[in-house]
């Protein structure tokens, strides 16, 4: 091989060398922005679940808040009836009562009316 031989393929491999090298840098290059791009992606992907669990959890206590004070009211509201009923109901024995013993102490002031005896025979 003459001196001009070598130093052509010299040249061709220093050539072949930078060609494969600026590919081989322009793909680490990409590869590295990609890992950038999806690291940042993931980032922001786990903070935004983040930032949903903490709201899904704070809508449930919500919702379970809701709901005890809706069964609560519920409670009251038909403890309520109940006692209006209750009261309504007393009320009503209290006067059937009252007009009853003002019946009796006025048959017991009234000398002259009696209440009829249970004498005889007890018919079948």
């Amino acid at each position: 091989m003459c001196h001009r031989d070598v130093v052509c393929l010299s040249q061709s491999f220093n050539d072949y060398f930078n060609t494969n090298h600026s590919r081989l840098l322009s793909l680490w290059r990409t590869a590295v922005s990609f890992r950038r791009q999806f690291s940042d992606l993931k980032a922001t992907t786990d903070d935004e679940l983040a930032s949903l669990h903490a709201e899904i959890g704070r809508l449930s206590r919500d919702l379970h808040s809701a709901s005890l004070s809706l069964s609560s009211r519920h409670q009251v509201s038909t403890l309520d009836l109940f006692f209006d009923i209750t009261d309504h109901s007393s009320q009503v024995l209290t006067a059937h009562y009252a007009s009853t013993v003002i019946a009796i102490v006025s048959m017991s002031v009234r000398p002259s009316v009696r209440l009829p005896s249970h004498t005889g025979t007890v018919s079948k």
